[in-house]
């Protein structure tokens, strides 16, 4: 199965959690033609309000949530997802039943400084709900998505919020009794810290560079403006804010971790499979297009090189044959650097099928009668040298991505946004 046939679920508990803890995530699967779905639980009824002339939205349940709603879908925009569910509606409601909204729960710090539940939920609330109804809904939402796997809060639920709370158990049991794979944010800096400054790997875990998508994770967060205020420091690097803490960077990096996989899923879909779209967005377009681009490259190095392979530096009365050592050595690197960089062989295997292809061509007598690849010591190095070459690099087991790919990076770690 290719990365552009996984479907993925994303669960959130308000909005403006997605552009926090997801954003470039989100943006990088949908620009590369990843399949998302967003789950949305509440409608942040409870939440803050930041802008003074919107005051008056606060503590107006419905009119804050159908304001939020509006900012939603402005950020879903900037996102690239148009794929959007609210729990407990159409397609995220178990069959039979009528449809009903989940409120936001609300919270309250208590005294040691962690949230807490506020002492008056509603009884639509997200957490006064029972849980098996919620997790059938989720599990409604899977089946309607046709999801191979959920993606959401840590049993923590990030800094704690209860809504992300139940968002997580609920979200992690119906991918359970569905039988998808089940992921969960990164959102602590300091985890990530500790397990590098241990040395220990991170294992299970993949990290995003969202640093190309930065303009639309930040698009979505001013998107959010009764949340969430964008500035930029000094250095121009772009800032958020909630009402609860200082302004912060903008991640540029994101960073989810594999807490369920199921052991065999009917349509075939390994978790490996999932965890490549995840990590890498690369859609069959894309690959194809990788691949054409490399053969292109391949090509024309092939042209460059059967054109000065015979070239030679004499040194000390000894021809050294210039063209031909540099030729094959450029080839290997190229390759080389192909299977490096790619986790599929085909890009590599594109680059020396262009090479050897131009050498073939170029072996043959042109309509003058010439030969562009004499037959001489040299002619027959380079004639077959290269598809030995290719065929040696291709066929090498998988090669180690460099520690480097491999290294901790820092992710958002979310305050109390509701």
């Amino acid at each position: 199965m290719q990365h552009d046939d996984v479907r993925i679920l994303v669960v959130h508990a308000h909005p403006d959690d997605e552009a926090i803890s997801t954003g470039g995530t989100l943006a990088l699967l949908t620009r590369d033609g990843v399949d998302v779905t967003l789950l949305t639980c509440t409608r942040g009824e409870r939440g803050e309000v930041i802008p003074v002339e919107l005051r008056h939205l606060e503590g107006d349940g419905r009119a804050l949530a159908d304001y939020r709603e509006r900012e939603l879908e402005q950020a879903l925009a900037a996102l690239g997802v148009t794929r959007h569910m609210f729990l407990g509606q159409q397609g995220a409601r178990l069959a039979g039943l009528p449809p009903r909204r989940y409120s936001d729960s609300g919270m309250v710090w208590g005294a040691d400084g962690s949230p807490e539940p506020v002492a008056d939920p509603a009884a639509d609330a997200l957490c006064s709900a029972d849980l098996a109804e919620v997790v059938s809904d989720i599990r409604s939402a899977i089946d309607a998505v046709g999801a191979h796997a959920v993606l959401s809060y840590d049993e923590r639920g990030g800094y704690g919020h209860p809504d992300h709370v139940r968002a997580h158990q609920s979200a992690r049991e119906a991918a359970r009794l569905s039988g998808v794979a089940f992921y969960s944010f990164i959102e602590s800096v300091d985890e990530l810290d500790r397990l590098e400054a241990a040395g220990q790997p991170v294992e299970g875990v993949d990290l995003l560079d969202v640093s190309e998508v930065l303009a639309a994770k930040v698009a979505a967060l001013r998107a959010h403006a009764t949340q969430i205020t964008v500035s930029e420091s000094a250095d121009g690097r772009p800032l958020f804010a909630l009402s609860s803490g200082p302004a912060r960077p903008v991640e540029t990096r994101e960073a989810f971790r594999l807490i369920d996989s199921p052991s065999a899923e009917a349509d075939g879909t390994s978790t490996a499979t999932v965890r490549g779209a995840l990590s890498a967005g690369e859609t069959r377009a894309g690959r194809i297009t990788t691949a054409v681009v490399a053969l292109a490259m391949g090509a024309i190095l092939g042209v460059v090189l059967t054109i000065n392979h015979q070239q030679t530096w004499s040194i000390g009365g000894v021809a050294i044959p210039i063209g031909l050592i540099a030729g094959l050595l450029i080839i290997t690197m190229l390759l080389v650097g192909f299977r490096l960089v790619f986790e599929t062989r085909v890009v590599a295997l594109s680059a020396a099928i262009g090479v050897n292809v131009i050498i073939a061509v170029f072996s043959q007598k042109s309509p003058g009668g010439s030969v562009l690849i004499p037959a001489n010591v040299m002619g027959f190095v380079w004639a077959y040298a290269p598809l030995l070459i290719a065929l040696v690099v291709v066929a090498w087991p998988k090669l180690p991505l460099p520690r480097r790919d491999r290294m901790v990076v820092h992710t958002i770690q979310e305050g109390p946004s509701q």
